[in-house]
This record gives structure tokens, C-alpha cells and sequence, in this order.
């Protein structure tokens, strides 16, 4: 950072410990436990929420007083919270049964709860993995105006624009291998995969208040801000099924959860908020520089998440051609995504 004439550059860079809101799943793999009081299903994978432990990130930003009385000033911050990763594997060596329910339409008024089989002692042999991952960043630039001080305290307006990105995955693949031909033929191979992405985009205008209070060695700065604009939302679900009996291998484009029902792309445009807070202590340890350390909340209201596109009762109807219920459904839910955590930096004050 450099001064020059009646004009000053500031900026800083901060290291991120960041938490999201992440990803709540359904009940995707289970297996049989037996015991004194009979037999039951229990879940190995879902009923919780995934992706949700810390993750590193990076903010930098740069600014700039266009007079000398620090007035009017302009300020630009890009940031990247970091790339959180979920990853499940397991196979019949492991655990001998491994089931993905769902809940059966097919050719029923009333649905019943009902299972795909993985692996099961004696009659099928393997393997389930569900991996997914969550990554966000954005910048804005900001124009400053001085609004009045008092008590050593400065305010500034804020105003500019916001852009926002978050991408987030879901995948859901099995392998099995048949040992009994009341499964499927001897050695039969069935491979089953079901992926859910989404996309969101903000763009939009921010206004909001920024303090400051510097006494001695110490300082503060607190601030408060809302986006509002357009988020585009994109939802893609992808499903494909293959098997092998003997020579012959056939290849459909559907999985378990996703089917021709809700299959492919959605995409639209939602007017959002998005709130920021963010408040930072300050330890003016060298001339000209602060060490800091500070907490920030970061939200984006009517977000799609993988957990949105994935029917809600997990709802399958196998009937080919299709009759009856219309599941899974193509239905989207849309919630807010947020993230938050704590910054260590290192900053160019004047």
C-alpha cells in the first residue's frame, strides 16, 4: 500500500475460518440390525446435515481516499470461502447388508417404503459412495462518504455492488455384483448413480454503515450491509443405470432418485437479499499497520442446495410406462444459504 500527493491507498488480507450452512440429507444408505428385540433398519448415511465443518478461506481488499480529509473514498473485496468436500464410501466387507430406501408408488394408491439392495449376505456382493462438495466467493466495490464522527467514532454510507457464487454437488453411486440367481443372474452387474448439482449467482446494488473507533492502540470497526438484486438458480439431475447379464449391457438414463419425472436442467431468476455484518478488533502493533482479528456473517435468502432437487419423501415410481404418481418430483425448495466464521489479518491503516 502506498500514499501519495492528497490521496491514500489502503488494504488489507485476511485468512477466513469459515462454516456454512451445508447440506441436509435424506436417509440415503441403511442397513438391517438385528437384535433381542427383532430386526431394524438402521441409517448409516443422512438424516443430518453434511459439509457443514470449517473450511479456509482468503479476503483481500484495496481502497482508496479520493481527498485528503478522508471524505469520500472508494473500496474493492474479493474473497474465497473455501472448498468443503464430503466424501462415504463402503462396501459388503464392511458391512454385509447396504440398502437405499425409498418410497415405493409404483402401481399403488398407497405407497409403501421399500429398498434397492447394494449387497446382502449370499445374495449380493457391493459397494456404495456418496461424495459431494460445496465452494463460494464474491467481491464488491464500494463507494465510502463520510457521514460525521463522534466520541472518536467515524461513519461512513456505503454503497456499490455486490456479486455472490456458491456451487455445490451431490453424487450417488452403487455397484453390485448378484451370487444368487433369485437376485438376478449369477454375476450379473448393476450400477446405479444419481447426481444432484446447483448453481446460484447474485448481482446486485448494496447500501450500508460502517464505523470506526480508534483509541491508542486499539480499534474498532463494525459494519452493516444488504445487498438486493437478481440470483440466477440452476439445478441439474442426472441418473443413469447400468446392467450386465452375461454379454449383454444395457444403459438407461435414469438412477434411483432421479428419473424422467424430474431429470435435467432448471434454471430462473429469484430477487434476493443479502445481508452482511462483519466486526473487527484491531492492534495497532506498527506504524501504519493493524493486526486483526474478527468475526462475519455473509447470508443469501432463496438459494437452491442439492438437498432442494432431491424428491422430499424420496418418492420413486419404477412403472415403465409411466403410470400413476408422478415421482420423484421435480419440485425445487429453496432455502438461505449462509456462511460465517472468524478472520486473522493484517491491515494498511492510515
Amino acid at each position: 500500500s502506498v500514499s501519495s500527493g492528497s490521496t491514500h491507498w489502503f488494504g488489507g488480507i485476511d485468512y477466513l475460518m469459515m462454516w456454512r450452512r451445508g447440506v441436509r440429507l435424506p436417509a440415503l444408505v441403511t442397513t438391517e440390525v438385528t437384535d433381542a428385540s427383532g430386526t431394524r433398519e438402521e441409517v448409516i448415511v443422512g438424516d443430518d446435515r453434511i459439509m457443514t465443518r470449517m473450511t479456509s478461506g482468503v479476503r483481500i481488499a484495496t481502497g482508496r481516499w479520493f481527498d485528503r480529509d478522508q471524505t469520500f473514498g472508494f473500496v474493492g473485496r474479493g474473497w474465497y470461502g473455501g472448498r468443503k468436500q464430503y466424501g462415504f464410501d463402503r462396501d459388503q466387507s464392511q458391512t454385509p447388508i447396504l440398502l437405499r430406501p425409498f418410497l415405493d408408488y409404483t402401481d399403488q394408491f398407497t405407497p409403501t417404503p421399500d429398498t434397492q439392495v447394494i449387497a446382502e449376505t449370499g445374495r449380493a456382493d457391493g459397494a456404495v459412495s456418496i461424495t459431494g462438495d460445496s465452494e463460494a466467493f464474491g467481491l464488491d466495490l464500494s463507494f465510502h462518504r463520510f457521514l460525521g464522527a463522534e466520541f472518536g467514532t467515524t461513519m461512513d454510507l456505503l454503497y456499490g455492488y455486490q456479486f455472490v457464487r456458491f456451487n455445490e454437488r451431490l453424487d450417488i453411486s452403487s455397484q453390485s455384483v448378484s451370487l444368487d440367481d433369485d437376485f438376478a443372474p449369477v454375476g450379473s452387474t448393476f450400477a446405479v448413480r444419481d447426481s444432484f448439482h446447483t448453481f446460484n449467482e447474485f448481482h446486485g446494488a448494496q447500501i450500508g454503515l460502517q464505523t470506526d473507533y480508534r483509541e491508542g492502540f486499539w480499534s474498532f470497526k463494525g459494519l452493516a450491509k444488504m445487498a438486493f438484486g437478481s440470483l440466477s438458480r440452476e439445478a441439474l439431475r442426472e441418473g443413469e443405470t447400468n446392467v450386465q447379464v452375461d454379454s449383454s449391457i444395457s444403459t438407461e438414463p435414469e438412477g434411483l432418485l432421479v428419473r424422467d419425472t424430474n431429470r435435467g436442467r432448471v434454471t430462473n431468476q429469484q430477487f434476493s437479499w443479502v445481508p452482511e455484518i462483519d466486526a473487527t478488533l484491531g492492534w495497532h502493533r506498527y506504524e501504519g499497520w493493524d493486526l486483526t482479528l474478527g468475526y462475519h456473517l455473509l447470508a443469501v435468502t432463496d438459494a437452491i442446495q442439492p438437498c432442494g432437487t432431491i424428491d422430499r419423501e424420496l418418492g420413486v415410481n419404477l412403472s415403465d410406462p409411466l403410470t400413476g404418481a408422478v415421482r420423484p418430483s421435480a419440485d425445487l425448495r429453496y432455502r438461505t444459504f449462509y456462511l460465517h466464521g472468524i478472520h486473522f489479518g493484517l491491515q494498511r491503516v492510515y
